[in-house]
């Protein structure tokens, strides 16, 4: 009887160091993993700063590969500046242009640097459009009502 508690007890014991070799390479390999992760992550921010990089450095020049992609970064900038001005407008700022500083819109000089303020020109008004006899007609009103 006491070959059966040897045996089973030598399995049990088996068993507990086969559980453990696997834990700890569930836990060497999630710690790799993780390293991994932070270093593609590293890769990530270091393929953005030399973008960024190249961008500003050589857009007036760009590879032909990646000219479309150079303009696009270039346009999408002055697409924020012209809505970044357009936010200071409605709050009734401008930035000025030597400081970068917002002035109130009414400011003859920069608070921050003295610098002369050029003021954009107002935007013209827009005129509304007038339609000539049109009647607008939901789009569930059968055809032949309409007439």
């Amino acid at each position: 009887m006491s070959d059966i508690f040897d045996k089973i007890g030598q399995t049990f014991s088996d068993i507990g160091e086969s559980v453990s070799e696997k834990s700890k390479y569930v836990a060497e390999a999630a710690k790799l993993n993780a390293k991994i992760l932070q270093e593609k992550s590293l890769i990530g921010s270091n393929y953005s700063e030399i973008g960024r990089f190249y961008a500003e450095h050589y857009s007036e020049n760009p590879d032909p590969g990646i000219s479309d992609k150079v303009a696009a970064v270039i346009r999408s900038k002055e697409l924020i500046t012209e809505m970044e001005s357009k936010i200071l407008a409605l709050k009734g700022y401008i930035k000025c242009a030597a400081c970068g500083a917002n002035v109130p819109f009414d400011d003859k000089f920069c608070g921050k640097c003295g610098a002369i303020l050029d003021k954009p020109a107002p935007p013209p008004a827009e005129e509304e459009e007038i339609l000539p006899n049109v009647s607008v007609v939901p789009d569930d009103v059968p055809d032949d009502i309409v007439e």
